[in-house]
């Protein structure tokens, strides 16, 4: 959230140096209450996000897409700003939205709607958004997110964490809306796993409607890999030729996944991550046995705990 594309740029330069496939939301924040370093005007968040998109338009992993912070975020220009560098440039915007129950009581304050009728009244509410979120929707904004073709990245642990709430994913599914799973950030997910989050996006599904066949196995595996992939408009996420060679290979011996009677069930309900043994990203090996083959860990960690001296409980943990 840098006012320029230094941070970007960084957060870009550790990902290819790690070997991470990295889409980048590049956010586009003009709340006068943030830290002034966060704000930009809404040209300069523009025009810069514009040239982070092409400046790495040809590199083989790393993508950029606008990322108007949310309603309380970014204003209603910024909002707009950031629909129409992902229609220029033929990419997906991302949005939190309807993250917070107090989100939608000021949003519906300040412009008159709650935030699902708020984007749409601005004509953003499409095919190429990806709405970060979206727990307090009521019946008719679920369905105007559907008719609209909208994308939404759930992010169960995260919501947890927060105490936000429980998105309402079968009405949603239901409605249409193409749901991916997402882990938000570090400081609201202290283990940013997607196997970790569909375990949890379908045992919260179970919980909130007391139904044992909630959001079953199958389509908790779905959303956090081929419907990933689609929102983010990648061509990957499933295993054909042609596709995009990311690939993940689990120890099929790791006790976790012991006995192998439903092997997706395990995966998803079960298995612990160290079962994870190798890791393909564009064709590249980045892990083999469970070890990063790109950086060094020690020397990674070391410097971590350098960078982090001084930092109070308060900063570090919630």
């Amino acid at each position: 959230h840098d006012s320029g594309n230094e941070n970007a740029g960084a957060v870009i330069d550790a990902a290819r140096r790690v070997g991470i496939r990295l889409v980048l939301a590049r956010a586009m924040y003009d709340w006068e209450g943030a830290p002034r370093r966060y704000r930009e005007t809404v040209a300069d968040a523009a025009r810069r996000t514009r040239e982070l998109i092409a400046a790495h338009r040809g590199d083989a992993t790393t993508r950029v897409q606008p990322a108007p912070h949310s309603p309380h975020g970014a204003s209603s220009a910024m909002i707009r700003a950031g629909w129409e560098v992902a229609e220029a440039e033929q990419v997906p915007f991302h949005i939190h939205v309807a993250e917070g129950r107090d989100e939608g009581e000021r949003t519906l304050a300040e412009h008159g709607a709650t935030p699902i009728r708020y984007l749409d009244a601005l004509g953003v509410l499409g095919p190429r958004m990806i709405g970060v979120h979206c727990v307090w929707l009521d019946d008719d904004e679920i369905a105007l997110m559907g008719a609209r073709g909208a994308a939404l990245a759930y992010c169960p642990s995260s919501n947890m964490f927060l105490g936000d709430g429980i998105t309402r994913i079968p009405e949603l599914r239901s409605a249409g809306v193409r749901i991916a799973l997402g882990t938000d950030g570090g400081s609201t997910n202290n283990r940013l796993s997607v196997f970790e989050e569909m375990r949890m996006a379908s045992l919260l599904q179970r919980v909130r409607l007391l139904d044992g066949s909630a959001l079953d196995a199958e389509c908790a595996f779905a959303m956090g890999t081929r419907a990933g992939a689609s929102i983010l408009d990648l061509d990957a996420g499933v295993i054909e030729p042609g596709k995009l060679a990311d690939l993940v290979a689990v120890n099929l011996d790791d006790p976790s996944l012991h006995p192998r009677t439903d092997l997706l069930k395990a995966v998803v309900y079960a298995m612990s991550s160290r079962a994870v043994s190798d890791v393909w990203v564009h064709g590249r090996q980045v892990v083999a046995s469970g070890r990063l083959t790109t950086v060094d860990e020690r020397e990674l960690l070391a410097r971590v705990t350098e960078l982090t001296k001084g930092w109070s409980i308060s900063t570090a943990a919630r």
